[in-house]
């Protein structure tokens, strides 16, 4: 098995959206700096991950708990990458159709960007059931994509397996 390289003429998104969702993580980080910085005019290079914490007294009660929410939906995103970039590497090597690799990877990052929206700025409850759907969508996209690489690998042994037993009923033909 190879990466996907069907002749199909619909391009393959799926492999662009692995960086795409690589980076997507990092805008919430990107925001925890700047509401820090805007904060307190201060930030930590040596100990970065301290930061947020020790500058909690001398931000508003707000900021700190946006700050807090962006850290949070940081972490969230780099823990969710590993299963959607293993999921797409898997798809396109098992030769899924570019059109559903296209599809979930499509979903995938667009639920990691409404995903990190609604986190950096949610502070009602309905906000925070919004911002689950959309990690379960995330996680079920790549799931979808697992699946769809085992229902590929399956089918294709099928077909072997189908090819193997009529080469040898041929073979058992002809020494009749």
């Amino acid at each position: 098995m190879s990466i996907n390289t069907n002749a199909s003429t619909t391009k393959n998104f799926s492999l662009y959206a692995l960086p795409a969702a690589a980076l997507l993580p990092y805008f919430p980080y990107l925001i925890k700096i700047l509401t820090i910085l805007n904060q307190t005019g201060e930030w930590n290079h040596l100990s970065p991950r301290t930061n947020l914490e020790k500058c909690e007294r001398k931000m508003t009660k707000s900021a700190f708990e946006m700050a807090k929410r962006c850290d949070a939906a940081h972490y969230n995103g780099l823990e969710s990458f590993p299963i959607f970039a293993t999921a797409v590497l898997v798809a396109n090597w098992t030769g899924v159709p570019r059109k559903t690799l296209n599809k979930w990877s499509k979903i995938f990052i667009a639920s990691r960007i409404l995903y990190n929206l609604s986190y950096m700025t949610g502070v009602r409850n309905g906000v925070a059931y919004t911002r689950s759907a959309l990690f379960l969508a995330g996680l079920i996209s790549s799931f979808i994509l697992f699946l769809q690489a085992a229902r590929k690998v399956n089918d294709d042994a099928t077909k072997v397996d189908d090819d193997e037993d009529d080469a040898t009923k041929d073979d058992i033909e002809k020494s009749e």
